[in-house]
């Protein structure tokens, strides 16, 4: 309840949280609680804030349902200007009262117009992981309050921080993040409805990954990361979560009177029913499709083409309606770049219907091509490995479909195939003009050191650049012995 109600005066809030003591205490000087309203803090249903204020905390249920399933052990002290200190006490047999009573105690004297709420017993023991989850909590839900600099909340000792979602995003010339802002009357009462849009700079897993939607409400997130079908993410909207739609993410920034508020009670979700949901949920999901489809275009390219926004700040154009978000207001999509091995099927797709067996040669390439961008500590040794596979059945294929000049029985084939160096000295029977000494000699160069990887040493060097000369022989021979095709070989 304190921190719902900071953003109202300028006045100094503490708040401590204790995990080695198991203690949470609030302080604030925000005008203390005169004695006849002490029931508002406890008493269910009661709240002393207006509905039509643009403030969180409405139901009055908040700060019952907190105490209660905190501790067993609250002890509250208000006072009200130069008034006694008063205090009361919320216990575990003071729940089981039908009554709701409550005994009213006089005190000595805290400082004038603060109260402090010291919750003892913790129900739950706060260690390692909980206490990281706390914080992280703490940090993305109250990240606009917390920016405030009367508020300071600590955690054993250290201030947290706010985690800001709207300044995390992306730059890319195209698709660089923008902003709507929209202010109109729902039940007769205006709210003020802000969306940014763009795409972030780390993506995620399909189902993680701080991609999706956030929504908030009079500064509170009521929703992080959200990628449901109330948002859109479906298939036929915009489509389910996955790799390639990770770098889109859309804020709603929501302000009006807390009725208005599209929130459950505890504020820790969408009410996708709500009247102000529906009025944005439409165009919301346009946006964020037509982010999602940016960012599967871009997504290949994720590491050249977005980069971190680090200076400027984002544009945001005032409309009148939300019906004024149209396609034509979003910027253009780059267009996808033809992923390498769709270009390599695309090249030889008339070739590989008639002769099938060029499929695998191109395969491997294809193969690793995706493992040189990976990030395994041995990828050189693997693609070595694969690309020497490839050329020797490259070469078996061709003794086996291509020649013409001499037919090779099974017997003939299957003792030629039986040993390495006679699959070389037979293909230089029939590649003269095609594979010249040099080229003869990097086969034989790399073909002992990938038997040095598989036979002997494991922890052979195999640089950068013998990757990419051994990558270029491997096409040079698919394609001269079995036509298969390149996009950067010359066809």
């Amino acid at each position: 309840m304190v921190i719902e109600k900071f953003k109202r005066n300028s006045e100094y809030r503490y708040i401590y949280i204790d995990t080695q003591r198991q203690v949470i205490k609030i302080i604030d000087n925000a005008g203390g609680i005169k004695k006849d309203d002490l029931h508002h803090i406890v008493g269910p249903g009661h709240s002393s804030n207006d509905s039509n204020e643009s403030i969180i905390g409405i139901f009055g249920v908040g700060s019952k349902r907190a105490v209660v399933a905190l501790s067993p052990h609250t002890i509250i002290k208000s006072r009200y200007k130069k008034q006694p200190t008063y205090s009361v006490e919320i216990t575990d047999d003071w729940l089981k009262d039908e009554n709701w009573k409550f005994p009213v105690y006089e005190l000595s004297n805290i400082n004038e117009n603060s109260t402090e709420i010291e919750m003892t017993k913790i129900r739950d023991i706060l260690t390692g992981q909980s206490i990281r989850d706390i914080k992280d909590h703490i940090s993305a839900i109250y990240s606009k309050i917390l920016i405030n600099q009367y508020i300071e909340l600590k955690l054993n000792g250290e201030r947290i921080k706010p985690l800001h979602f709207d300044e995390e995003w992306s730059h890319n010339p195209d698709v660089s993040p923008k902003g709507f802002d929209l202010t109109t009357k729902v039940g007769g009462e205006k709210i003020t409805v802000k969306i940014t849009r763009g795409l972030i700079a780390e993506g995620g897993d399909s189902g993680y990954g701080e991609y999706g939607v956030y929504i908030y409400c009079n500064n509170r997130l009521i929703v992080r990361s959200l990628k449901t079908p109330e948002v859109g993410f479906s298939k036929g909207q915009v489509g389910v979560p996955h790799n390639s739609i990770s770098l889109a993410r859309v804020i709603i920034e929501i302000v009006g009177p807390a009725e208005q508020m599209p929130w459950n009670s505890s504020k820790s979700g969408v009410d996708i029913k709500h009247k102000v949901f529906q009025l944005i949920r439409e165009k919301m999901i346009e946006v964020i499709k037509h982010y999602t489809s940016a960012s599967r275009n871009l997504f290949p390219e994720r590491e050249t083409k977005i980069a971190p926004f680090k200076q400027g700040k984002i544009n945001f154009e005032k409309i009148q309606s939300i019906s004024e978000i149209e396609k034509s207001a979003l910027p253009e999509i780059p267009s996808l770049k033809k992923r390498l091995p769709d270009k390599i099927k695309e090249l030889n797709l008339s070739l590989a219907k008639s002769e099938p067996w060029i499929v695998g040669a191109y395969e491997v390439v294809v193969m690793a091509e995706v493992i040189k961008n990976k990030s395994f500590e041995t990828k050189n040794r693997i693609i070595l490995i694969l690309l020497d596979s490839s050329i020797e059945i490259a070469f078996k294929d061709y003794l086996a479909y291509k020649v013409k000049s001499h037919f090779y029985t099974d017997a003939a084939l299957s003792k030629i195939f039986d040993k390495r160096h006679l699959v070389h000295q037979e293909i230089q029977k029939y590649s003269s003009g095609i594979l010249d000494h040099s080229d003869w000699n990097n086969l034989d160069y790399y073909y002992r050191l990938r038997c040095e990887l598989v036979h002997k040493r494991a922890s052979a060097t195999v640089l950068d650049t013998d990757i990419s000369r051994f990558s270029n022989l491997a096409k040079k021979i698919h394609k001269k012995l079995l036509g298969v095709k390149y996009p950067t070989l010359k066809n």
